[in-house]
This record gives C-alpha cells, structure tokens and sequence, in this order.
C-alpha cells in the first residue's frame, strides 16, 4: 500500500506539471503575437518620424538660398524595403516628385508611408536599415538628395 501512494503522488505530480507547461506555453505564445504587433508598430513610428525628419528638412533647404544644405540621420528598420525619392508608382498610384515614400515589407505584404514636400525632390538613398546619413543640398529648381 505504501507503494500505491507514492505511485499516486508521483502520477499527479506529473498531471500537475504537464498541465502548468500547457497553460506556459499558451501563455508564451499569446505574448509571441503581441510582441509582433508591438515591434510592427515600433517600427512604423520609426518610419514616420524618418519620414518627417526628411520632410522638414526638404522644406527648411528650400527656404534657404540656392547651396544651402543639412544632413540628417534616419531611422530604418529591418523590415524597408526601399526608400523612394520622388515618383513611387511602381508600389503605389501617387505619381508626384514632391514625395518621399518608404516601402516596408511586413509579414510577406508591401505597406507604403509617403509624405509630400512643398520643393521638388531629386535623388535616391540606397539604404534599407540602420541609421544612414543623409544629405540634402538646395539646388535652385530643387533639393538633391544623397546618402553621406
């Protein structure tokens, strides 16, 4: 009898613990997916203020006289596709050189963040992640835009 009740003990403690790593893994897997939604919506931040940082900056060069310039520094994250200067119709139906678009790829699907700028924008940035320097030099007619 003695045998049967340790027997018993041992068989509930597994019960017990194969439950507790049931209801873990739920857990774990429930914070995997808001751990995804979280660093998708990091990351679109981060686009929009790259977006605005290059907006604000076109627009302040253009204020100034013709060679004027100003670098800034850009947030990228792993999942920009491409960083479009002017025309984007080949992800989008905006036609416009007044824009800046950044093309992120997320989870096999293409989103696009754009915004427009009062000069006309000419140009191109070769990155895709990290935090690249850019230049942007007032050129009459437009601003150029290049990487460092």
């Amino acid at each position: 009898m003695i045998y049967n009740k340790n027997g018993q003990a041992a068989i509930e403690l597994l019960i017990m613990l194969s439950v507790g790593l049931v209801v873990l893994t739920a857990v774990f897997i429930m914070g995997e997916d808001r751990l995804s939604w979280a660093e998708d919506t990091v990351s679109e931040s981060k686009v929009k203020i790259s977006l605005g940082k290059l907006a604000n900056a076109a627009d302040f060069v253009y204020s100034q006289s013709v060679g004027a310039a100003s670098e800034i520094n850009l947030a990228l994250t792993g999942d920009v596709k491409e960083v479009v200067i002017g025309d984007a119709s080949d992800y989008t139906m905006f036609r416009s050189n007044h824009t800046i678009t950044i093309i992120r790829e997320v989870g096999g699907e293409i989103y696009d963040n754009w915004i427009a700028t009062a000069p006309l924008l000419k140009g191109s940035i070769n990155a895709t992640r990290g935090s690249p320097q850019v230049r942007l030099t007032n050129m009459g007619d437009f601003v150029q835009i290049e990487l460092v």
